[in-house]
This record gives structure tokens, sequence and C-alpha cells, in this order.
């Protein structure tokens, strides 16, 4: 209908850098997911939230939080090689409740009681904060305890991009 020669080339170079973008986006995403950089991300965040100062005690620390029921729910063995695929993902919930049951004694105890079962000072000192902040009340506390780890897995995609 219109013979703009602007225009087919402005179309053509629109047309050839969406599907350029759609290739390298589907290429990242492969490449992450063939090499689990999103879960090997999510673990060194929570090693990090768990023993800031320690990134060896908190390796250490997040396989045995890994070992709590809820989390090792998430994890899918892989038969062939024997290797276990890591979440790339965790719920808040479900972290804050391994958290606060890091040694699997349950629920019926106080929230004191389970900030004190965690075995990092550091997380210790920021779960207790939390808990003063909470003014006592265990659902304001554990919202807070969501809010820490969301806020701490922003910090962890910056590091991914």
């Amino acid at each position: 209908m219109f013979d703009f020669a602007a225009l087919d080339v402005a179309l053509g170079l629109i047309f050839v850098y969406l599907v350029l973008a759609l290739v390298c986006s589907a290429l990242n995403e492969t490449l992450s997911s063939v090499f689990s950089w999103r879960a090997h991300f999510l673990r060194e965040g929570v090693a990090n939230l768990l023993d800031p100062d320690n990134p060896g005690n908190g390796q250490e620390l997040v396989k045995k939080l890994y070992a709590h029921p809820l989390l090792n729910a998430l994890i899918r063995p892989v038969s062939r090689k024997e290797k276990l695929r890591y979440p790339a993902y965790l719920p808040a919930r479900v972290f804050a409740s391994a958290l606060l049951d890091f040694d699997g004694a349950g629920a019926k105890r106080s929230v004191e009681e389970a900030i004190n079962a965690v075995p990092s000072a550091q997380a210790q000192k920021a779960l207790m904060t939390l808990w003063i902040d909470a003014n006592g009340d265990a659902v304001r506390f554990r919202r807070a305890v969501e809010s820490w780890f969301d806020d701490a897995m922003e910090r962890v995609s910056g590091w991914y991009r």
C-alpha cells in the first residue's frame, strides 16, 4: 500500500531485534538451568544470611538447614548422576518455618528458645532484633522474618544479574 523504504527497514530492524532478544533470553535461561546458577546463588545468599562473617560456616549451616524436612522436600534427586538438584526458589514462609525449627525440636517452645536454637550468632542477633521490634507478637515476628528473607533474596537476585 505505502512504498516507504525507510518504514520497511525500520520494521525489519525491529523484527530482527525481537528475534535476537528472544533467542538470547532462551539461551540464557537454558544455560542457567543446566548449570543451576540460580540454585547456587540462592544457597550462597542463604549462607550469607546465616553467617555473613564466615562463608564456610554459612555453607555448613545451609546444608543443615536444607536437611530440614520442609526444605528437603524441595530438593529433587537426579537418579542417573545421584546429584541433588537444589531449588532455585524458596518460599519465605518455608524458610522462616525451617529456620525457627533449625534443630527439629518442633513448635512447642517459645520464640526465644527457637531463636537460641539457631546455631549462628549473627542470625540469632538478627532474629532477636526482629523479635524485639515485633513487641512479642508472634505473627508480626514471622512476617518480619519473611520480609528479612525476601530483602536478602532481592540482593541475591542482583548478584545473579
